[in-house]
């Protein structure tokens, strides 16, 4: 991918100022805001990350499949690259995007591509290693996805909790649209207001997703270096996914439209938002 000679450095002073307010707010010991916490998170945005991570399942099954997964976030766009190698067989490659202008996602897999509205394929798993670019499900208007306008939406309790050996503050958000019944966040005011744990609630049912290790990458952004999630139900804790970072670099200018998924002639094409099917010249 090619990288921009553009400066960064209009982001990353907008993002160190919201830190040093997220500081004062910290200082003063007051109940933040759900639009304070929203704008905190978008703080996390202004700058650049580049991630490589390795998804691994606990206890191991043994079967010696690998996912490998590439991930970039720029105030512009989202890429994921997830690699699949099972011994034995030929090495699957998948692509995601998002073009946070448009709001189009791209995915393309094996001579199959396809274009929708909303997040897909690994950009609306559970599994995807960024809290700030965490997937949740929609609202019932199929509009809201991201975290910083869910918490928006949410109630912050007026008293800290503990996650672990660190205090955070608790958001209660509500999304009723049938399995899902609504999120949980603890946000810690320590790491720029970043989620130590993120759930979701189905019902009696609960997904936990725990972000640990955070490492400051300069300028108020805060990355975790580890992710663990224990899915909803009993039947299933048997198992935990677990994410860690292999690499991390904060800071790189990337052209856009490289980060955007392009389809090779010949792929057959999926476009949910113009309902079209079509092999791409």
């Amino acid at each position: 991918m090619r990288h921009s000679r553009q400066s960064e450095s209009v982001t990353v002073m907008l993002a160190a100022i919201i830190a040093m307010l997220c500081s004062a707010c910290v200082e003063a010991g007051d109940v933040p805001s759900p639009d304070f916490l929203s704008a905190a998170l978008v703080a996390q945005t202004t700058v650049s990350i580049e991630v490589t991570c390795s998804l691994s399942r606990l206890p191991t099954t043994g079967s010696g499949n690998k996912v490998t997964r590439y991930y970039v976030r720029t105030p512009e766009a989202v890429y994921l690259r997830e690699t699949y190698e099972k011994p034995g067989t030929s090495t699957a490659v998948q692509e995601y995007s998002l073009d946070k202008s448009t709001r189009e996602y791209r995915g393309l897999g094996r001579a199959t591509g396809r274009i929708a509205s909303m997040p897909i394929g690994g950009l609306q798993g559970q599994d995807l290693h960024d809290p700030i670019g965490f997937a949740l499900f929609p609202d019932a208007n199929g509009v809201i996805y991201s975290l910083s306008d869910w918490v928006r939406k949410g109630e912050v309790y007026p008293e800290k909790e503990r996650i672990g050996d660190y205090e955070c503050w608790r958001v209660e958000i509500k999304n009723d649209i049938g399995a899902v019944k609504g999120y949980r966040i603890w946000m810690d005011p320590q790491i720029g207001f970043c989620p130590r744990r993120i759930q979701i609630v189905w019902g009696d049912a609960v997904s936990t997703h725990d972000f640990e290790e955070y490492t400051d990458l300069g300028s108020g952004v805060w990355y975790p270096m580890r992710m663990i999630s224990t899915p909803k139900t009993p039947k299933w804790r048997a198992f935990q996914l677990v994410s860690t970072v292999q690499e991390i670099a904060a800071g790189k200018p990337f052209v856009k439209s490289d980060l955007i998924v392009r389809f090779p002639r010949g792929t057959m094409v999926h476009d949910d938002i113009r309902d079209a099917v079509y092999e791409q010249p």
